[in-house]
C-alpha cells in the first residue's frame, strides 16, 4: 500500500513536525501553556504515522518547490520502515532535489531498498546532493535506483 505525504488539500504541502512548530508560534492560544502541548501532540503523531510507513508513491505530483522539497526529506526522515519511495515524474529541479537529500537526517532511510527518481529534471548537483546523503550514512540498504530520463 503506497500512501501520500506531505501533500495537503489542493496540493499544499503539510509541515513536518519542525515545520509545524514554526507555524505555531506564529498563532494566538487563549492559555499559552497549550502551543507546547498542541506541538508535543503533533510530534508524537508524526512519529507514530510516519515510522510505520512502508511505501510512498508521489509520482507525477506538481514540481516541488525547494521549501518543499526540504519539509519533505524531514518527513522522509521519519519514516524508519519505508522500503519504497518514488519521485518519478515530479520534474524535480536540481535546487529541490539538493534540497530533499541535505535535509535528510545522517543515517535515515536505512531500511529503503527501492528509490525511483526518473524523468526529473535534475542534474550534476541534485546528484552530488544523493551522493552526499549516502556518504553521511542514509540510504544505506539501497538495493534498486531508478534515475533515467533526467
Amino acid at each position: 500500500m503506497a500512501a501520500i505525504l506531505g501533500v495537503g488539500a489542493g496540493g499544499a504541502a503539510e509541515p513536518n513536525p519542525d515545520g509545524f512548530d514554526a507555524l505555531i508560534e506564529e498563532k494566538q492560544f487563549t492559555n499559552g501553556a497549550d502551543k507546547e502541548s498542541v506541538k508535543a501532540l503533533f510530534h508524537k503523531m508524526s512519529f507514530e504515522q510516519l515510522g510505520g510507513i512502508k511505501a510512498l508513491s508521489f509520482e507525477g505530483l506538481s514540481p516541488p518547490t525547494v521549501e518543499e522539497a526540504q519539509q519533505l526529506g524531514r518527513c522522509l526522515s521519519l519514516c524508519h520502515k519505508l522500503e519504497s519511495c518514488d519521485l518519478a515524474s515530479v520534474k524535480m529541479t536540481d535546487d529541490a532535489c539538493a534540497a530533499l537529500f541535505s535535509s535528510l537526517a545522517s543515517g535515515s532511510l536505512g531500511n529503503l531498498q527501492r528509490l525511483s527518481l526518473p524523468a526529473n529534471q535534475f542534474g550534476d548537483e541534485g546528484l552530488k546532493a544523493f551522493a552526499t546523503a549516502i556518504a553521511s550514512g542514509s540510504l544505506g540498504n539501497l538495493q534498486e535506483l531508478s534515475l533515467y530520463n533526467n
